[in-house]
């Protein structure tokens, strides 16, 4: 059973990540809001693992002593994420004090005998807050002038 590490947004940061899930699921696109379980929380998650004690790794967390600096969560843009599925997210700048804090639970897994999901890895970790996840890809391939606006659709592509 797959747990994770996430760090909670301050209430203005989540009320406006709320407010976007509300658009996207206005639009027709299935935000985390209404993903899975439906309880997700705006977050910018740390580290997922597998295995190992989800207790011992919490405890870990705990004395990590992860501070409020780490919660300066500043958004760089935009973007999507489509190696396995396609999930929508708000970039993050990644802080010294955030790599840190990445790194500190990193290194409270491997403590832990618990696993690290590999794009959570150090090398490849990513930080985010994702706002979609399973959203359809691009399905049509199309030729458009870009002054007129004018759209001649060339190809379906699934």
């Amino acid at each position: 059973m797959a747990h994770a590490i996430t760090l909670l947004l301050d209430e203005a940061s989540e009320a406006d990540v709320r407010s976007l899930w509300s658009a996207l699921d206005e639009a027709g696109v299935p935000s985390l809001a209404r993903h899975g379980h439906g309880r997700h929380r705006p977050h910018l998650t740390l580290v997922v693992f597998d295995e190992g004690d989800p207790e011992a790794v919490a405890a870990g967390a705990v004395e990590a002593r992860i501070g409020p600096s780490t919660m300066d969560v500043r958004y760089a843009g935009h973007g999507v994420f489509s190696a396995t599925r396609c999930v929508v997210h708000l970039a993050v700048t990644t802080s010294p004090a955030l790599r840190s804090a990445h790194a500190a639970m990193v290194d409270v897994l491997a403590r832990a005998g618990a696993t690290c999901w590999p794009h959570y890895e150090p090398a490849r970790w990513l930080p985010h807050v994702t706002l979609a996840m399973d959203v359809l890809p691009a399905v049509r391939l199309a030729l458009v002038h870009v002054e007129s606006g004018e759209t001649r659709e060339l190809a379906r592509l699934a």
